[in-house]
């Protein structure tokens, strides 16, 4: 089922809930950078300095692997953060035009419903 978005929908819309999901988000991308830095500089690094041979070489295949997984994770988690900011930034920007815009129809309304009640108190 796919939900439209209407007036009253963007009018109510909490986008500082999107800006929190974020920061989540961008939370994951900072922990899997320093698990990533972690399994290279320390584990790999060490596993290389201190041991050789066959089950060595392959313990090493296996860390640049997650390495690699680690590096695609911050990236992703990075590009959730940035298209949730940027969804924030612009619906944001939407719901104050739309409450500009609603604000300038009431007024507008008001004052016609002002300028009948003056002709009709004046008898025109």
């Amino acid at each position: 089922m796919t939900a439209v978005l209407t007036w009253q929908r963007l009018r109510d819309l909490k986008w500082s809930e999107f800006q929190d999901a974020a920061d989540g988000w961008g939370e994951a991308s900072n922990r899997a950078d320093a698990a990533r830095d972690r399994v290279s500089n320390e584990m790999a690094n060490q596993l290389s300095k201190s041991q050789k041979g066959e089950a060595a070489t392959a313990a090493l295949g296996r860390l640049k692997r997650l390495d690699r997984n680690f590096e695609y994770i911050y990236t992703e988690c990075g590009l959730v953060r940035t298209t949730l900011n940027s969804l924030a930034f612009e619906l944001s920007g939407a719901q104050r035009s739309a409450a500009e815009r609603s604000g300038a129809q009431r007024s507008a309304a008001e004052r016609s419903g002002a300028q009948r009640s003056a002709a009709e108190r004046s008898g025109g």
